[in-house]
This record gives structure tokens, C-alpha cells and sequence, in this order.
């Protein structure tokens, strides 16, 4: 019967303020909420505590239907984690008056009640009492003059009598036993216990946590530890203060409640603050690459048509995609899976372009590895705004000779097109090489969290002309460490040798800017002084003839690039792209070739000559690690032969684990080759 009458609420924190100043009183009227638009200021029930009200502004209006509104308090900063729904709401506000307020909320309290309640009507009490005593003796003394007791001064008597009864009975309202004449009423205690938790960390990787709190009631029957859960509104309480984080990582909100023996139960207090974000994943960690700058990791392993969509996606022009399409919840993935060769030395390298206008959800983009039994994440990224293109790659080594699925996984909660989040994805290749670049620029890193944030991660590295090996890992502010992996990067020098023939050697300008020739020399067996600039990003033939199996470019006397081969005959030998890949043999029937890059581990290997698939498509590479053989096996794939009909691949000797590699001992010069029943003997150094 009284719905739809205005209420008033006492305000007893600062959220509002300077609007609403703590200690106002604030009236407010029923209102149908679909008439409510953003700037009202509303009451609503709390999301986390159901007796509680609050007292916010509305900030949006998220969805018409159902009908659901996002809050925010004039005083705090972010929009609050919650949702309002319609039917929880109580009230629009009219007015407010300030400070006044303060006064209902002492009362509330035992001493405000006391002073202002209880003492005041027990100085009337006492003031009565003292007044009929005085009367009654009055009358006593008249009487006992008169030998007559009239039949008022029995009624005197028994409200004196009653008075007091009485008058003791309410002031044992206030206390715990009070004394009548030698009687002892025993009253119950009405003010509910107060509990505080004590200091919480505001992130974790540790399960359980244990939370304690402190109180000054000594007649606390027992108190419970409550939470909710990231946005939620659904209340958990438990007595054990062990905690052990039951809805996984995320925040959880922690609040104290507590009945004592008389059974009053505490009105919480729920803070904010009292809050931890619980994270056991560890961040990742990426090459940033640079995409003003030239470079070759050979052809991808990934095949443009073996994609699988799942959720609300799509593919687009040009070997990309989008996740995050429509107007509901959805979990988006893009996957292919993939038999990685053995000993592969491959990255996986993409471009994305991440956007998000969801404030108040939990959205967020995951690539990763998995296998038959595991999930391994390599990059995560959340958060509002948008990224623009950012492209990055990271070492698969350590799954080579696996089958795996390469998944992206785009998590969107929003309810509508106006609150989304959505990912653009292009140019996702594996690569076979490591990365070949004319670039000194130095190697840059990409660290994410979407738990607590990072704590470190790795600095610029410095490139130098050559092998480079970076071993990269970060750590988040919960302490979680990722494991450390690597990335390798092969610098080429900024003028190297690019084609040869019998009687032409090519060179080419890997830098942005012309090169001065004068203090460069090419030797065939003879050597030839070069002159002349040659402009960047281009190559320049020098006539001469090619009579040995080597050249070697020199600059200032010293060799910068050298390269061997078979007898050329008709054939020529050029790097599969202009120079920065491996040697390959052109115009001639199919050969293979293996380079040695064992200061790192590694070879190289190259077929050429596939102007047609072969029936026989397999290699194998047989070397000895000490006096163990080892070998490497597995087959060339049609959509990994370039144009020119080449396929390179990059191999480490040695194992690699969790992101690690641990290079072989003892490996032999000698490497024996087999490709469609061709064999070859390598001697490397």
C-alpha cells in the first residue's frame, strides 16, 4: 500500500558530492523508469548488498530492452562496474537538504541515541518520580493526621508503584541488567556489531589468500566473509576467511558480515577499496615489427583457406578477417591448425587493428597455441579505444614437430552495436626463416597484461649487422613470470651481393639511402674496384666474369658478404628476395642447397627448381650431435614455393621447451641431405 509514496534517505558518503553533500537528506518520488533519461539523479537498490540504497546519476542508458542503465557518482572518476536494471530502481530524486542529515544519522548510533533519546527522557522519568514521591508523603502526612487513607491515595500509590516498574523497565532497555528492589531484568542488546576488514593487497597470485578483520564487540556470535565478483551482482558470503578465489581470476569485492549473540546482524559497509584482482596468468611479450622497414621471413606455412570462423566473424579481402560482428554476447575465434615441421626455427607474424567502446565489460583479444592437452597464450590485449595497426610476431619453435591449432579469440560482452568491441586481423603468416632484415633500428617489444598490468618488461635491444638472438620475459604486478622465449633476427650488412652469373654480379642497397661504391671491391679470384653510389632500395649489376664457386664483397678490404655454389653452368644464383633471403639456385632443373649458420645453431635450407610439384616432396637432413645421429625430416608443402619455385626453410639444432631453446653440442661438419631421393653431402663450419 505504500509503494508509490516519496521516501527520504539519509546520505552517508561523498560519491555525489559536490551535488549531494554527505549528511543531506534527499526525498524522492516513484518514477516509471522508461522515463527516465540520462543526468537524473536515481536511488536504487545496491547491486551488492540488497539492503542497501544508492544514490548515483544516471551516466547511459546501455539498453532499451530490457531496459538497463549504466550509474556513476559526481564525485568518482570511472562509471560504476555495475548495470541498473529497471526494475531495481526505487526513486528520482526531488530535492535535497544539506547536513541535516547528520542528525538522524547520530541517532542511529548508540551514543547519538543516548544523549539525544535516552537521556532526556530519563531525566523526565527521574524528575516525575522525585515529584509523586513528594506528593505521596504530602498525602501520607495529612492522612496519618486525619487516621484516614481515602481511596485516591490508593490509586496514588499503585502508579507510583507502576512508575517505577516501568520507568526501570525502559532504562533496562538501554543497558545490559538493572536492580529493582533486589530483582535483576535481564534486556536484550539492540545494536547490531561492526566489523572492519583488515588490509587486503590490491592483487594476487596466491590461492587461498587469507583476509582477517578487526572488531570492538565482544559478543560476536559469529561473522562471514562476503564478496562479489567483478561486475556482479550476486552475493557470496562463506565463514571461511581462507579464500580461494571460486569464480577464477578476476576482482573480487570483499565486505564483513557479522551477527552477534543477541542476533542483530551488521549493516555492512561495503568499500571499494577493499578489493583485490586475482591473476595467475602470466603477461606476454612480442616482437614489435617494423613495418617502415624491408624484410623476408620466406612464405607463410598457413594456408589462406583452411581458416575456421566461429562466433560472429567474417572473412575479408586480402587474407583478413574480423571478429566481433552483431548486436549479442559472443565468443569469437578464428582458427587453423597446423603440423609445424621438425626442428622448425617459425614465428607467427599479424597485423591487427583493435577497437572498443565497451567501458563497463570484460572484452578482450587472445592469440595463442594449443595442443592436444594445453592452451598457450602469446598475446592478449584489452581495454577502450583504439589501437590502430600494430603488427608483431612471436617464436614457435618451441612447437615444432607438433600439430597445433593458431587460434584468435575475441571475447565481446556487449549487449548492442553502440557498446562493442570488435577486431580487424591481416597478414597472418608462420614464417619457415627467422626474420631477414636490412634494419639496425633497435628491436622493440610489445608487453600485455589484462590482469594487474605489467611490471617490467624488456627494454629496446640494440641490432647489429649479423645473427642476433634476443631472449625476451615479463613480469606482471601480481608477480606471475613469463616464460622466457626468443626472438632471432638475421641483419643483413647495407650492401650485400644479390645475383650471380657467369659473367654478372648483382649487388643491392638494403638501406633507405644512396651508398658511396668507392670503398667497395668484389673477388671472383680477381678482384674488381667498385665506384659509383647506388640508390637505396635497388640493385646494380657489375660485368665481369664469374670463372669460381665464390665472391666475396668487400668494403674498406673487408669482407661485408660472401657467398659459395655449384658451378653456374646456365644457372644463376640470387637471394630469394632482393637482399635478404637464402641462395637459391634459378634456370636450372631442381637442386637444393644447405647454408650454415652454426654459430647460431641453425642451417638453412633451400630448394629450387620447382617449376612443378615433384611426386616425391620429402627431405631429410641426417647430422651427428657428438657420436649420436640425429635427424630432421619432413615434407615441402605446394603453397610454400615461391614464384621463382623455391622453398626455404630455417632448422635448430638442439631442443627447445617452454619458450626455450638449448642449443646441441659437438655438431659435426658434416650434414648428409636427401630431397625427392636426391642426395647431397654438406660440409659446414
Amino acid at each position: 500500500p505504500f509503494k508509490n509514496i516519496p521516501r527520504t534517505y539519509v546520505v552517508v558518503s561523498g560519491s555525489m558530492e559536490p551535488t549531494i553533500k554527505t549528511g543531506s537528506i534527499v526525498l524522492t518520488k516513484p518514477v516509471n523508469p522508461k522515463e527516465i533519461k540520462v543526468g537524473d539523479i536515481v536511488a536504487f537498490t545496491s547491486p551488492s548488498n540488497s539492503k542497501d540504497v544508492i544514490l548515483h546519476r544516471i551516466f547511459g542508458i546501455k539498453s532499451e530492452s530490457p531496459l538497463r542503465f549504466s550509474t556513476k557518482g559526481d564525485n568518482n572518476n570511472p562509471p560504476d562496474a555495475w548495470d541498473l536494471m529497471d526494475v531495481g530502481i526505487l526513486g528520482k530524486q526531488v530535492y535535497a537538504v544539506p547536513y541535516i542529515g547528520h542528525i538522524a544519522a547520530f541517532v542511529r548510533k548508540p551514543l547519538g541515541f543516548g544523549l539525544i533519546i535516552v537521556l532526556p527522557a530519563l531525566l523526565f522519568i527521574i524528575f516525575q518520580i522525585l515529584n509523586i514521591k513528594k506528593y505521596i508523603k504530602e498525602e501520607i502526612d495529612k492522612q496519618v493526621k486525619s487516621k484516614t487513607i481515602p481511596l485516591m491515595f490508593f490509586f496514588l500509590s499503585m502508579f507510583s508503584v507502576s512508575s517505577l516498574f516501568f520507568t526501570t523497565f525502559a532504562l533496562a532497555k538501554l543497558t545490559s541488567t538493572a536492580t529493582v528492589s533486589g530483582t535483576i531484568f535481564s534486556t536484550k542488546d539492540f545494536a547490531p556489531p561492526v566489523t572492519i576488514l583488515d588490509s587486503i593487497p590490491p592483487n594476487t597470485n596466491t590461492s587461498p589468500l587469507t583476509i582477517t578483520y578487526t572488531s570492538g564487540d565482544s559478543d560476536i556470535d559469529h561473522v562471514d566473509l562476503c564478496y562479489y565478483f567483478n561486475d556482479g551482482i550476486v552475493e557470496n558470503c562463506s565463514p571461511n576467511f581462507d579464500f580461494n578465489f571460486p569464480d577464477g581470476e578476476g576482482t573480487y569485492y570483499f565486505f564483513t558480515r557479522a551477527i552477534d549473540t543477541s542476533g542483530n546482524t551488521e549493516d555492512p559497509n561495503i568499500d571499494l577499496t577493499n578489493a583485490t584482482i586475482y591473476d595467475i596468468t602470466p603477461p606476454t611479450t612480442n616482437y614489435v615489427v617494423n613495418t617502415g622497414s624491408t624484410s623476408f621471413s620466406g612464405l607463410s606455412l598457413l594456408s589462406e583457406n583452411n581458416w575456421t570462423i566461429i562466433g560472429n566473424g567474417q572473412s575479408l579481402a586480402d587474407n583478413s578477417f574480423q571478429l566481433g560482428i552483431g548486436d549479442s554476447d559472443s565468443i569469437d575465434y578464428l582458427i587453423q591448425r597446423l603440423l609445424l615441421p621438425q626442428n622448425l626455427s617459425s614465428s607467427l607474424t599479424f597485423s591487427y587493428n583493435y577497437s572498443s567502446d565497451d567501458i563497463s565489460e570484460y572484452d578482450n583479444l587472445s592469440v595463442g597455441v594449443s595442443t592436444i592437452n594445453s592452451i598457450f597464450p602469446i598475446f592478449s590485449f584489452g581495454g577502450t579505444g583504439t589501437t590502430g595497426w600494430q603488427t608483431i610476431s612471436h617464436s614457435l619453435a618451441q612447437w615444432a614437430g607438433k600439430t597445433v591449432d593458431i587460434f584468435f579469440k575475441l571475447t565481446n560482452s556487449a549487449q548492442d552495436m553502440t557498446l562493442s568491441t570488435n577486431i580487424l586481423l591481416k597478414d597472418i603468416f608462420v614464417y619457415p626463416l627467422d626474420l631477414r632484415t636490412g634494419d639496425t633500428t633497435p628491436a622493440e617489444f610489445l608487453a600485455t597484461d589484462l590482469g594487474v598490468g605489467i611490471d617490467t618488461s624488456p627494454a629496446p635491444t640494440d641490432i647489429s649487422i649479423g645473427d642476433t638472438q634476443i631472449n625476451i620475459s615479463s613480469i606482471d604486478l601480481a608477480t606471475n613470470i613469463e616464460s622466457e622465449h626468443s626472438i632471432s633476427i638475421v641483419t643483413l650488412p647495407p650492401v650485400v651481393l644479390n645475383k650471380i652469373s657467369s659473367s654478372t654480379v648483382t649487388i643491392y642497397n638494403n638501406t633507405d639511402s644512396a651508398v658511396d661504391l668507392s670503398t667497395y671491391s668484389l673477388d671472383v679470384g680477381t678482384t674488381t674496384i667498385l665506384s659509383g653510389t647506388i640508390p637505396s632500395f635497388t640493385s646494380q649489376d657489375i660485368s665481369l666474369t664469374v670463372g669460381t664457386t665464390s665472391v666475396g664483397l668487400l668494403n674498406n678490404s673487408f669482407i661485408v658478404d660472401s657467398t659459395t655454389f655449384e658451378p653456374l653452368s646456365i644457372a644463376i644464383w640470387q637471394r630469394q628476395s632482393d637482399g635478404l633471403g637464402p641462395w637459391t639456385r634459378i634456370n636450372a632443373p631442381m637442386s637444393f642447397d644447405l647454408q650454415s649458420r652454426l654459430s647460431q645453431s641453425k642451417i638453412t635450407f633451400t630448394v629450387s627448381g620447382l617449376g612443378t610439384t615433384l611426386a616425391n616432396m620429402n627431405y631429410e637432413i641426417l647430422y651427428t650431435e657428438g657420436i649420436i645421429p640425429r635427424q630432421i625430416a619432413g615434407t615441402i608443402l605446394p603453397h610454400t614455393i615461391d614464384s621463382n619455385g623455391t622453398a626455404s626453410r630455417d632448422f635448430f639444432l638442439g631442443t627447445c621447451s617452454s619458450g626455450s631453446c638449448t642449443p646441441a653440442s659437438g655438431i659435426g661438419s658434416s650434414f648428409v641431405v636427401t630431397f625427392s631421393g636426391t642426395t647431397k653431402t654438406f660440409i659446414l663450419n
